[in-house]
């Protein structure tokens, strides 16, 4: 069966008023202890499967989920089981389709083991919400393996029969409420990261299928996944490349809203102004911890006068991607993606990716020979198009000849490379401006900037017309 549940962080400092309001609602404590199980490869893992045996009160259940429509949905098969196991049995699951993703996952005769255990105290309620029938449930426990553990607050919001639309307004009005923000790492997830004594990896979102019913629905649904992989560590204080990442996801979906608005299912009008704030916000941190130490590097080996930086804190990126109006946004965009209707055709979806390919691509062929007469700003604005030109051509990839696009993304790429390292030069040498009014010393670097930046201004534009009489389009 079909599992649509929403995984919400719970702040410290928000565990007990949560469970409060639970208990206010009718729900119920229950202590819940699981094993995890794999291969010693961990062949589950990397088909994304969960198999785990949990105690639940007085009775023992076994649970195999495996990947779904999108990161909330999943495919579940749960089995009873008559007495305590010493293990788990793939078996048990014959003939449901998770248990289909299991046999396929699992080499022959491959013997599992336990990679680690959860010890959880459950608070959940059931209720009606709309047409629907919801399960809400505060997690508070522990994560354990290899002799160390880790704390786990999260609230789970799962539509048990009806419309997930409803449990998707009741996480926002929890999100709203209480502070809360979209985790979509599971206990498994985790579980693992811990076993291994590394930081949990995001699954990389599954593309569109070449086949899928709907491809605007796929499309969004795969941006989004991105962003949501991405957003829930940068949230719990991942560092630089997470941010990085999570900026790059957010381009891939700012992209497919703003090029593709007659393929996508109908997004609020909100979400775009919310995620054009984020995503400078992010990038303001970026330029300071990142860009700074960048550029100060080769300054140091040229000479340049040391002096210490003095400048307002960026903004921290886990309070960015924590504020309710991001995160009201991501819930109203899943919802999006679950009531989207039936798609379009594939020819439609071609017809209406090449619409989008070919006007980006006639307005850099018409912005390109005068790419030396323009001025910063609209030099800025060719990377921009550039950039979502490239994005676009990877995300509708499969409407297309398989291959067709590569080559074009290749050329796209490589001059992407020099416009970068253009605007980051820019990007610092107002940063060392505004240093320079503070701290006499940060002059040295304007100069050293203004030579860099004249080197790559000529090479940028080199790579612009390389790109221009390289680039040849694949979707006429």
């Amino acid at each position: 069966m079909h599992e649509f549940e929403v995984r919400l962080a719970v702040p410290a400092e928000q565990i007990e008023a949560v469970a409060s309001a639970l208990r206010d609602a009718g729900a119920v404590a229950q202590r819940l202890r699981a094993t995890y199980y794999d291969t010693a490869d961990e062949d589950l893992d990397r088909a994304r499967l969960a198999l785990r045996v949990r105690q639940e009160g007085g009775r023992w259940l076994q649970t195999l989920k495996a990947p779904g429509r999108h990161a909330l949905d999943r495919l579940e098969d749960e089995v009873a089981l008559a007495a305590a196991p010493t293990g788990a049995d793939p078996q048990l699951h014959a003939g449901s389709a998770a248990g289909a993703a299991l046999a396929k996952a699992l080499p022959h005769g491959a013997p599992l083991q336990a990679f680690f255990q959860t010890d959880i105290r459950r608070l959940a309620v059931r209720l009606q919400a709309g047409r629907s029938q919801v399960e809400l449930a505060l997690d508070h426990g522990w994560l354990r393996a290899g002799g160390r553990r880790l704390a786990v607050a999260e609230m789970e919001i799962e539509c048990l029969s009806g419309d997930p639309a409803d449990a998707l307004r009741l996480a926002r009005r929890w999100q709203r409420a209480h502070g809360l923000w979209i985790d979509v790492r599971s206990k498994s997830q985790r579980g693992r990261a811990l076993a291994r004594g590394t930081s949990v990896d995001p699954a990389a979102p599954a593309p569109p299928g070449r086949h899928a019913a709907d491809f605007g629905g796929a499309l969004l649904s795969q941006a989004l996944d991105g962003v949501l992989a991405q957003a829930a560590g940068v949230a719990t204080g991942a560092g630089d490349d997470a941010v990085h990442d999570l900026r790059t996801a957010l381009r891939r979906l700012r992209t497919a809203l703003h090029a593709l608005p007659g393929l996508l299912p109908r997004v609020p009008a909100s979400a775009q102004p919310v995620l054009r704030q984020v995503f400078r916000q992010l990038g303001e941190h970026r330029d300071r911890q990142v860009l700074v130490p960048l550029l100060r590097a080769p300054q140091r080996a040229a000479g340049a006068p040391a002096f210490a930086w003095q400048a307002a804190a960026p903004p921290d990126p886990g309070a960015v991607v924590r504020a309710t109006a991001f995160q009201q946004v991501l819930l109203a965009l899943l919802g999006a993606c679950e009531a989207a209707g039936p798609g379009r055709t594939r020819a439609q979806a071609r017809s209406e990716a090449t619409d989008a390919l070919r006007h980006l691509h006639r307005q850099l062929r018409s912005a390109l020979p005068g790419w030396a007469t323009l001025d910063a700003q609209a030099q800025h604005g060719v990377r921009k198009r550039l950039k979502r030109l490239r994005y676009l051509a990877e995300m509708t990839a499969p409407l297309f000849p398989r291959h067709a696009s590569a080559r074009y993304v290749r050329n796209a790429k490589a001059a992407l490379e020099v416009l970068g390292q253009l605007q980051d030069t820019r990007a610092g040498a107002q940063l060392w401006r505004d240093q320079a009014l503070r701290v006499p010393e940060a002059a040295w670097g304007c100069g050293w900037l203004a030579a860099r930046e004249a080197q790559l201004e000529a090479q940028a534009g080199a790579a612009c017309a390389a790109w221009r009489e390289r680039a040849r389009p694949y979707w006429d």
